[in-house]
């Protein structure tokens, strides 16, 4: 019996802060051949679009099923920018569609840049996450803008 075992069955006692149940290698390991999210193809990298991930590329250090901290930067429906935070709390591995928190994010580069900041450097995000996640916001502007105005045309 492993000294994290009873706390996940349910017991009194406690996790360390900052682990979960099942630990992040166990769940890359099961996910990292196959999995939903998994894009492949001959003579490329493996991509994924699996939420949480910033760069797309099937890795462990930006897998955001595996890791306890992931961000993400998308549009939803609307055309409307969010960023993505995983929750830090144990509880939501059972409940994946409540995994993520959704934060709107503004389409000015400086709002958005403090906005980014405010939610990842406070929390302790990797400080890659954060310059990626800027990039990922620049991105997804001009194509945003691209898209709006190939709208507007017709």
């Amino acid at each position: 019996r492993s000294h994290f075992g009873s706390s996940c069955l349910g017991s009194s006692a406690q996790l360390p802060s900052g682990t979960s149940c099942v630990m992040a290698e166990l769940v890359w390991a099961c996910m990292k051949n196959s999995n939903c999210y998994s894009l492949k193809s001959r003579n490329c990298a493996t991509l994924t679009c699996e939420p949480g991930n910033l760069t797309n590329v099937h890795n462990f250090k930006y897998s955001g099923t595996a890791q306890d901290k992931a961000v993400s930067v998308t549009c939803d429906d609307k055309q409307r920018l969010r960023l993505v935070v995983k929750r830090p709390k144990r509880n939501t591995r059972a409940r994946p569609t409540r995994q993520f928190t959704k934060l709107p994010i503004s389409t000015a580069p400086k709002k958005a840049l403090e906005t980014i900041k405010k939610a990842l450097v406070e929390k302790s995000y990797r400080p890659g996450d954060v310059k990626l996640a800027v990039i990922r916001h620049k991105k997804l502007t001009q194509a945003r803008s691209r898209f709006l105005q190939a709208k507007a045309k017709k």
